[in-house]
């Protein structure tokens, strides 16, 4: 047996066998021996075929081809078809061809660029944290071969702040614009620099504005030192301590006020000398306005004024020089020694006090002509009694007198007038009806002493 194409070149035979046909074939050769006789040899050839196999197949750049023998490595092969040969034994013994067009497929790549928050889920994988990761496809794409597609993930970060804040009954937060009552964390989303979100806590403490009341009563006026204020009249007054109370929030401090009055009284008193008040425990001596001060029945101030008169015990002397007795009207005596005489009226001045008249009598001896002359028989006083002036008249010879003056009964003294004629006129019209004396002098002595009347 020969395989085709093979040359048989034994026993002589020098046989091509491309061209003959798969098969038996014989042949016969005529040899000579050494004998020199004729050999002929006969060759029973087969001619068994060579096979080829033509093959044709797919793979993906980068898979290694291994079917009917081949082993071939496609990563570095051009994408499109490589013919491969492949020379094997047959069962015959003969070569085997096999011819391998081997199409070299492209994979794809796919590239995806992504940006989130916080994490981000792929396939059923999560991520946390920026970085480049890939997924094959198997056999994916168009022409059978893998996919791989590369995520470009840039993961950023949610920002977290916390407030702590404090307010007094109501809380208004800026971020959000609500108003919040109670004390509690509250939440904000906001977006922060990296388009995450950016949640705020806002820790609230909220305390409350408290109240308090005060109840206090006083006389007349009340100064409030919360606010410095005197208030007259009874009332509720609310005062408002700012950050007052012990969370730093307003105290309102609420004043029941109950305002009670002084009293007053007055009442006059007339005395004479000297005065004892029971309520003070002392002695006044001279006229005024005196206030004494003791509890009402409420409490207050009972304002007590006592109008008060002094009156002086009226104490009046005169002196008078004679060369005779005197006869004193007032005690209705005759004094024919010098010396000095007084009466009391008691309670006899006007005033109600007590009236003391004192004479002074200076008996003179007579040592001139004018001492023995009667002045009374040369004084007239008219009308008498009267009711309002009374005039006195002198004879043109009688020693003139100078002045007139006029004393109530009780020895007050009344007025006093100069004499510049004869006739000297005297008005009693200011004064309460009574008995009047009228003393009528000189530059020396009291040359008489004339009892009028008024009406």
């Amino acid at each position: 047996d020969i395989c085709k194409g093979t040359p048989y070149l034994a026993n002589g035979f020098g046989i091509a066998t491309d061209a003959l046909s798969v098969g038996l074939h014989t042949f016969t050769r005529n040899l000579y021996t050494v004998d020199g006789c004729d050999s002929t040899v006969t060759l029973q050839l087969t001619v068994n075929p060579i096979s080829t196999t033509e093959l044709s197949a797919a793979v993906c750049q980068g898979v290694i081809y291994s079917d009917y023998g081949f082993n071939i490595e496609t990563a570095n092969l051009t994408i499109g078809t490589h013919n491969f040969t492949q020379n094997l034994t047959g069962a015959n013994g003969c070569d085997s061809i096999v011819n391998l067009a081997l199409t070299i497929s492209r994979s794809t790549t796919a590239h995806i660029y992504h940006s989130t928050c916080d994490s981000f889920t792929w396939f059923g994988t999560t991520y946390t944290s920026s970085g480049n990761y890939a997924k094959v496809l198997n056999n994916a794409n168009d022409e059978g071969c893998d996919s791989v597609i590369i995520l470009h993930l840039t993961i950023k970060q949610t920002t977290y702040a916390n407030i702590y804040d404090t307010a007094c009954n109501s809380y208004t937060w800026q971020l959000t614009g609500e108003t919040f009552l109670t004390s509690g964390d509250y939440q904000a989303v906001l977006l922060n620099s990296q388009g995450c979100d950016s949640i705020i806590t806002l820790h609230l403490t909220v305390n409350y504005t408290t109240s308090g009341e005060m109840y206090d009563t006083a006389c007349v006026v009340y100064n409030w030192y919360l606010d410095g204020r005197d208030y007259t009249q009874s009332g509720d007054y609310e005062y408002t301590i700012i950050g007052g109370n012990s969370f730093g929030c307003d105290s309102v401090v609420t004043l029941h006020l109950l305002i009670l009055e002084n009293t007053e009284s007055e009442f006059e008193v007339e005395f004479c000398e000297e005065y004892r008040w029971d309520l003070t425990s002392e002695t006044y001596y001279t006229s005024g306005d005196y206030v004494a001060i003791i509890p009402n029945s409420v409490g207050c101030d009972s304002i007590i004024t006592m109008h008060l008169t002094i009156n002086q015990a009226s104490n009046t002397s005169f002196t008078v020089i004679t060369t005779r007795p005197y006869y004193w009207e007032v005690t209705d005596e005759t004094y024919d020694t010098e010396g000095v005489y007084s009466h009391t009226y008691y309670g006899g001045a006007s005033n109600g006090c007590d009236s003391t008249i004192t004479l002074i009598l200076i008996i003179e001896n007579d040592t001139t002509d004018i001492q023995n002359i009667d002045y009374s028989s040369h004084i007239q006083v008219f009308p008498n009694p009267t009711r309002d002036e009374v005039y006195i008249k002198t004879d043109d010879n009688v020693l003139p007198f100078t002045e007139i003056e006029v004393y109530d009964i009780y020895g007050k003294f009344i007025m006093r007038e100069k004499v510049t004629g004869d006739v000297s006129r005297i008005s009693l019209q200011p004064y309460s009806a009574g008995v009047y004396l009228l003393r009528l002098i000189d530059d020396k002595q009291i040359i008489d002493i004339v009892k009028v009347i008024k009406q």
